[in-house]
C-alpha cells in the first residue's frame, strides 16, 4: 500500500515522502530511516498522487524565487532584490506566452 510521510529534516526544512509499505507503522519506520522526524503517515489515495500543472508551475517558480540570491543581481550598478529578479523572470514569461499566442503556436 501506498503512505505518505510528511515530517521534518534536522535542518527544520519541511519534507513529503511517498512510500511504499506494508503497514503506517512500516512506514513510519521507513521515514525516520530516511532521517525525517515523521509528523503524520496517511494511505494515499489516486487523488493526492496527480499533480496539477499549476502545482508544477508552482513549485518550480517557488524554487527559482529560492535560487536568486540578493545582491547577486545587478542592474546599473544597482543590487536587484529577489523578488524584483522573479517579477523580471515572470514578466519575461509571460511575454513569451503573449508571443506564442500572437503567432498561433498556442
Amino acid at each position: 500500500m501506498l503512505f505518505v510521510i510528511e515530517g521534518k529534516t534536522p535542518d527544520h526544512h519541511d519534507r513529503t515522502l511517498r512510500i511504499e509499505a506494508e503497514s503506517s507503522a512500516q512506514a513510519e519506520a521507513i521515514g525516520w530511516a530516511r532521517g525525517i522526524f515523521v509528523t503524520s503517515v496517511t494511505a494515499a489515495e489516486e487523488a493526492d498522487l496527480l499533480e496539477t500543472a499549476s502545482e508544477r508551475v508552482m513549485r518550480w517558480m517557488g524554487a527559482a524565487l529560492r535560487r536568486l540570491t540578493p545582491g547577486s543581481m545587478r542592474l546599473w550598478g544597482r543590487p536587484v532584490s529577489g523578488a524584483q529578479s522573479f517579477a523580471f523572470v515572470v514578466g519575461g514569461m509571460a511575454t513569451w506566452v503573449l508571443d506564442l499566442h500572437a503567432f498561433h503556436f498556442v
